[in-house]
């Protein structure tokens, strides 16, 4: 159970392996949480979202690796991101994320 919002949620990840460059997957509930691992010169990425906005998400060294994570609430959908080394200079680059 994870706790969003003031509200616990158990949501199962759904397996899917390589859905784009750097993502591993995301869950199948509400809100859906898109993850994977980053390279070791990402410092933080951004998301932007269909709607225009954006979501920044750093880049958290677990051991030897890094890994991102971020949530879409529900009808939310990202359409591109960009990962960005600490030098703010863009690394990588993907489109949609976080949707079959």
């Amino acid at each position: 159970m994870q706790r969003f919002a003031g509200k616990m949620w158990s949501v199962p990840a759904k397996g899917v392996a390589h859905v784009g460059p750097g993502v591993s997957g995301w869950t199948a509930g509400q809100p859906r949480v898109v993850y994977g691992p980053a390279a070791a010169a990402v410092a933080h990425e951004v998301v932007t979202l269909a709607g225009g906005g954006t979501i920044r998400v750093p880049a958290i060294r677990v051991g030897s690796q890094k890994f991102f994570a971020f949530a879409l609430a529900p009808g939310q959908r990202a359409v591109r991101w960009h990962a960005y080394a600490a030098a703010r200079q863009v690394v990588a680059s993907g489109g949609q994320v976080g949707s079959p």
